[in-house]
């Protein structure tokens, strides 16, 4: 909110400036200055650029109001008395990318300085305006050295979760002293399978895994036996009868009998067990058990699938030993071993974590030293976790009694933080530093804590958890603790008093201490966390002076791993905060048997937390709270509304209480899509919770949902609705508004559309661009940001956010020199999961196009010259890298063109490098553009060169001169391919501009046709008759099943023979394309109609469905739930698809710009079409809010209201024609050009001051007025 600053004396206003930020908004008048940004932020605290840029807005009801000059000062002080910059009297309208020391010279910026910066401006009648703001320089040096000794301090312990663990190395030496076998149990009591609500199998009791080798035929013709038990996990299971049994009998290609013979059966052997995400591999004596088909990996999940795409059966769970009467096995140096890319350490052993005391009340198991005796009729399991909860660290500090002027922490984590000082919590912020590519570089925040700091003593502390840096961490799940095992704090605190004189305290291990037993034991953003209340009272007042911390010990020093040396910088974007609370607005009527379950709906995919409250009298101490979540829920019973599926099978006869894939689970909870996230939280319940009311908010973790699943154990009765919060977090808030109304149905399904593409947008701006906020994945992935970034700039403010993901793309684009590669290729994923910067040039340019795409999407959205400047080496590296690989006899064209082009379109008949190459000489051009923009013309004129003649080789290579068609060429000798004659093989060119002009078709029905002319008629016809594509369905392709790319038959088959009229066929490529293709070519009833589709493929056909958010796949929901329902690959929270938003705002709505200068002049042109009779928008651009809204019958334009921003101009393209303008100009502001032609179709062409407008046809004429 901004705040009116009223200057009144000068001693208050000192010391009140220590305490409250001014806020960029001088009122005067009708006019004030407002929303004043240094580096793209408001009033920020810590800055590193020493030429940060500037900008502000002017608020004004003043028709044709325009700056006409504007002066700059900054200076230390609030009274401008100390100027370190004064740009003089610059004649210029412009209020963005204005840099500091662009004129007149400068002074340095200095770090740790709190400067105030004045913007003077006068207007067109003379007027002067000014308005006052402040930011605050950073430490502006990357290096340790800044931080004035300060340690990254934490605890090197490392901790074990087992009920999480979908990964786990179980290491034993084992030898059998009576008897034939040796048994160990693993998997063991996982709380999903002990209550068949809470699994798909609808088991419940006891479950477990044991692990049995059997040696009694050792030397005979039978051979050694391993059987595997399944108990428990589905119905059907034995205790007595191996689910899976290894032996030469059943498995003739298994090398056990070499690995266990008749010398070594009775000696000491050592025995490994290796689970991956449901994947079993065993390991006797270092070697591998073969298994009959050659691998060394087997399952035993009731799943029947197995990887990180899936739910994962078994998680490690509890541990143990069986053994029957007369057995004797003893088991020495029993470990459960560091996972993933941690160090080579145990988790658990004679004397680590939870050790060998957890079997000390099991019957028959004796414990001595490191060895472990299992004898006669044994039986049991023990959880081996190891809860050294999240670290908490704290020091207490003396401070003299003299005047503090101010006080400011300077803070950053290896994971996440929350800090406290003297009991309150610094900042609201949440997983900050947030996520980079700590490779190379990691953030830091920085606070004023004045109001926080005591004369005398002090306390300060934090609670430290993973983040984004420890833990599990994308799909791959030996990524587990990619960047370090454990948490770390790295913070300086000054305190500057009014004499001048400092006092500086940084993290240390002298003064400083560390805590592991508090209530978070334990948390991960995948997983969940565990909140322990009966930890609550030892840390009660921990983060406050007088604090009784004797069993609080020394911390240690972190080091980062060998291969991170990352530089320490400001973070350039706003924190991940709280944007939205949420109630939940049903209970579903699906419940557990015991009424101790209950599903809350939260009404849409939020993002975020939950925030329950329990009422007192609910909990008994011990309970454990289950927190589970999900996107969707079973459909076939009155909890859904979807009953039926396309193909007429209904969803009960699937998951109704007969069922025929998944009995009985109707109205529960989907876990399917969170794939190998177990996305739970447990809370363990205290005395004290008794009688208190209970609220639980986990603070270390997060995940996208809809749906909560809350069970209680001792209350049967369903929370209150306002008991059962969401706490919806985001980077970015979303603020563009939109609404429309048609004659049929298509208005308020396109209302709910837009809603879901705001929604996504805000769960997955999330520190970085995500692609999904609920699975085992959640990274940035560059086609996404590349397809998406348009519309992103309309929905919210998006500069700072992406020019900080830049950063970190910089980070990760590549060296090159492997095979003679060049340097310069940006990889698929920023940041990438690697020790070292990529040596290949990545392939996939659709994806890679993001290093331009993004930065030209802030240049022309925003007038954004800082992003170009800092990121052009890096486009200069890529595109001069592209230009490297030739196609033979296609000079221009790339043949680094293959990987991610239009991936998951219906039409798979698209080649990858006739998408990779439209986009490749698209960033030619734009990058031509922001070139000269930053003075660097000698290198533009080398892209349009390079842009040219790629475009005229594009038309050779890839369109049939004899038909128009598009087909495919090979990329390694240019030779022709397949007819392709896809929707996106016309819209993605057709929007670039790619298609010749001049070059006729020669033959056939459509001679003489340009290829422009024909690809436009084409794209018509494709768009209206789909099935029709690829030359009307002649062409085939072979059979891939569930997504481009999967393993399927190699049958050929017409991939859009089902594709009803209007629908969509399109990927990434050419689903941001295919609309503005349509609508800047004239086509504008052609695209209404597909945007107004419902069928599948088609951008409302989800909406029909109940989503609330965009969805990953077309069909989402079918997949999901489908027989044998395929969610390997399926969010229900993706924005990629919901590109289509730009054409929203940019043609529907009309609101659009060419230049590079932001909106300060930019282009309005309501295109209105379809059974729409009325739309209205509001964008808010860095020059103020731009309103569009428009009424309209069949498409004839009736009324036209519109807000033209203070300080900026509008070219007004209004659809109709010459006879109807009449006197629509004769209003102050509104000035006729003359009839022109845009988009394709008939406007008149007018030159609009600043103002608010209505112009409105009266009879036959258009009249304008004054809003």
């Amino acid at each position: 909110m901004k705040k009116q600053i009223t200057l009144i004396c000068i001693s208050w206003i000192i010391s009140f400036f220590s305490l409250v930020p001014i806020h960029a908004k001088t009122q005067i008048g009708n006019t004030a200055i407002i929303n004043m940004t240094v580096d793209a932020r408001e009033t920020p605290t810590a800055i590193d650029q020493s030429r940060p840029d500037f900008a502000w807005q002017i608020q004004s009801n003043t028709i044709g109001f325009k700056q006409v000059d504007y002066q700059l000062i900054v200076s230390t002080d609030l009274h401008f008395k100390n100027i370190i910059w004064d740009s003089g009297i610059i004649k210029s309208d412009k209020s963005v990318s204005i840099f500091y020391g662009s004129t007149n010279g400068a002074k340095e910026l200095m770090p740790e300085t709190d400067y105030y910066w004045k913007v003077n401006i006068t207007d067109n009648v003379g007027k002067k305006h000014s308005a006052t703001s402040r930011f605050s320089t950073g430490l502006m040096n990357p290096s340790m050295s800044a931080w004035s000794g300060a340690k990254w301090i934490g605890s090197n312990d490392l901790n074990l979760d087992a009920t999480s663990s979908v990964i786990f190395n179980l290491q034993t030496k084992f030898q059998i002293i009576k008897g034939n076998k040796v048994s160990v149990i693993f998997g063991a009591n996982d709380f999903r399978l002990n209550d068949e609500f809470q699994n798909v199998m609808n088991v419940s009791g006891e479950n477990y895994i044991k692990w049995e080798l059997d040696i009694a035929g050792v030397g005979k013709e039978q051979g050694a036996v391993i059987n595997i038990y399944r108990v428990g996990y589905a119905k059907g299971d034995d205790p007595n009868k191996p689910y899976q049994i290894i032996s030469l009998a059943t498995q003739p290609k298994t090398n056990i009998n070499q690995l266990i013979t008749i010398d070594n059966a009775r000696k000491e052997n050592l025995l490994e067990i290796k689970v991956e995400t449901s994947e079993i591999r065993m390991f006797i004596n270092g070697q591998p058990v073969i298994l009959s088909d050659n691998s060394t990996q087997t399952m035993i999940t009731p799943l029947g699938r197995a990887g990180n795409n899936y739910n994962t059966f078994p998680n490690l769970n509890s541990i143990g030993f069986s053994a029957s009467k007369g057995e004797k096995v003893e088991f020495t140096d029993y470990k459960l071993m560091n996972i993933g890319q941690g160090r080579d350490a145990a988790l658990f052993d004679s004397h680590i974590g939870a050790t060998y005391s957890i079997f000390k009340n099991i019957p028959g198991i004796t414990v001595k030293n490191n060895k472990i005796t299992v004898e006669d009729k044994v039986f049991g399991y023990a959880d081996p976790s190891y809860y050294g909860s999240l670290s908490m660290l704290r020091s207490e500090f003396d401070l003299e009694t003299k005047a503090i002027k101010k006080a400011k922490v300077y803070i950053s984590a290896l994971g996440a933080y929350e800090m406290y000082i003297n009991g309150k919590r610094i900042g609201n912020d949440w997983f900050n530093p947030g996520m980079s590519q700590y490779r190379e570089t990691l953030t830091y925040h920085a606070y004023d804590v004045t109001e926080y700091i005591n004369k005398g003593k002090n306390a300060i502390g934090a609670i430290l958890g993973p983040g984004f840096y420890t833990g599990y961490m994308s799909y791959t799940p030996s990524n587990y603790n990619f960047w370090g095992d454990t948490e770390a704090l790295l913070a300086k605190l000054v305190i500057t008093y009014e004499d001048g004189s400092e006092k500086i305290i940084t993290t240390n291990t002298e003064d400083w201490k560390l805590y592991k037993g508090g209530p978070i034991e334990y948390a991960s953003m995948f997983q969940g966390q565990r909140y322990n209340a009966n930890k609550d009272a030892i840390v009660s007042g921990w983060n406050k002076t007088g604090y009784l911390s004797n069993e609080w010990v020394k911390p240690e020093i972190i080091t980062p791993r060998e291969w991170i040396h990352f530089d320490l910088i400001a973070r350039r974007d706003n924190p991940i905060k709280e944007v939205e609370k949420l109630d939940a607005v049903r209970v579903l009527k699906t419940h557990s048997k015991s009424k101790n379950t209950y599903t809350y709906d939260m009404s849409i995919a939020m993002v975020g937390v939950p925030s329950i409250t329990i009422p007192a009298g609910s909990l008994k101490e011990g309970d454990i709270v289950l927190l589970r979540f999900g996107e969707e829920i079973y459909p076939g019973n009155e909890d859904s509304p979807n009953g039926v599926m396309p193909d007429g099978v209904t969803y009960e006869s699937l998951y109704g209480p007969n069922g025929n894939y998944r009995p009985n689970v109707a109205g529960r909870v989907l876990h399917d899509t969170y794939r190998a996230a177990l996305a739970t939280d447990f809370y363990i319940a205290s005395k004290a919770d008794e009688t208190k009311d209970v609220v639980i908010e986990p603070h270390f973790t997060y995940r996208g949902y809809r749906y909560i699943q809350i069970t209680i154990p001792n209350r049967t009765t369903p929370l209150a609705l306002n008991n059962v919060k969401g706490i919806v977090l985001s980077s970015e808030p979303v603020k563009g508004k939109y609404e429309g109304y048609t004659t049929d149905e298509t208005g308020k399904l396109v209302n709910q559309l837009y809603k879901n593409i705001q929604r996504s947008q805000l769960g997955n701006f999330f520190s970085i661009p995500t692609d999904c906020p609920q699975r085992n994945e959640r990274m940035g992935w560059t086609g996404d940001a590349q397809a998406y970034s348009r519309t992103a700039s309309y929905n919210g403010n998006i500069q700072s956010f992406f020019r900080q993901w830049m950063i970190a793309l910089r980070n990760d684009q590549g060296v090159g020199g492997e095979n003679g590669a060049p340097a310069g290729g940006i990889g698929s994923t920023v940041p990438t999961f690697s020790h070292e910067r990529s040596k290949s040039f990545d392939d996939g340019t659709t994806w890679a196009a993001a290093v331009c795409m993004v930065p030209w999407q802030l240049y022309i959205q925003y007038g954004d010259l800082q992003v170009v400047k800092e990121n052009f080496p890096t486009m200069k590296l890529w595109l001069d890298g592209m230009n490297y690989y030739k196609i033979p006899g296609y000079n221009g064209l790339s043949s680094r063109t293959s990987g991610f082009a239009d991936w998951l379109s219906v039409d798979v008949r698209t080649s990858e490098d006739i998408c990779n190459n439209a986009i490749y000489l698209y960033m030619l051009h734009i990058t031509a553009v922001m070139a000269d923009a930053i003075g660097e013309s000698s290198y533009a004129d080398i892209l349009r060169k390079r842009f040219n003649e790629g475009k005229k080789a594009f038309n050779m290579a890839y369109v049939d001169s004899e038909t128009g068609m598009t087909h495919s060429i090979s990329i390694k000798d240019g030779s022709i391919g397949d007819i392709i004659d896809s929707q996106t093989s016309y819209a993605t060119p057709l929007n670039f501009d790619l298609f010749s002009d001049d070059m006729k078709i020669k033959s056939g029905v459509n001679a003489g046709l340009s290829y422009k002319e024909f690809a436009i008629k084409r794209l018509v016809e494709l768009a209206a008759k789909p099935a029709n594509s690829g030359d009307g369905g002649k062409v085939l392709v072979p059979f891939f099943g569930g997504f481009p790319g999967s393993a399927g038959s190699d049958v050929p088959f017409n991939p859009t023979i089902s594709s009803l009229d209007y629908t969509i066929t399109t990927g990434f490529s050419g689903t941001p394309n295919i609309l503005p293709a349509l609508a800047r070519t004239g086509q504008i009833e052609t695209a209404y109609k597909m945007f107004a589709a419902t069928d599948y493929a088609s951008w409302l056909y989800p909406v029909k469905l109940g989503s609330t958010s965009m969805w990953e796949r077309w069909n989402s929901y079918e997949l999901a739930f489908q027989m044998n329902g395929e969610s390997a690959m399926n969010s229900f929270n993706h924005f990629a698809l919901g590109s289509v938003g730009s054409w929203i705002y940019e043609y529907h709505l009309g609101i659009t710009t060419e230049s590079g200068n932001g909106y300060q002049n930019f282009i309005l042109q309501p295109l209105p079409g379809g059974t729409y009779k009325e739309a209205s928008g509001t964008y808010e651009s860095n020059y103020g809010n731009i309103y569009s809204h428009w009424t309209a019958d069949n498409g004839r334009l009736l009324s036209y209201e519109f807000t033209v921003p203070a300080n900026t101009t509008a070219t007004l393209y209004l659809p109709t024609e010459e006879s109807s303008v009449g006197k629509s100009s004769e209003v102050e502001g509104i000035n006729y050009i003359g009839m022109d032609i845009r988009n394709g179709i008939q406007t008149a062409k007018f030159e609009v001051k600043a103002g608010n407008y209505l112009m409105k046809i009266d009879g036959e004429k258009w009249k304008s007025s004054i809003k």
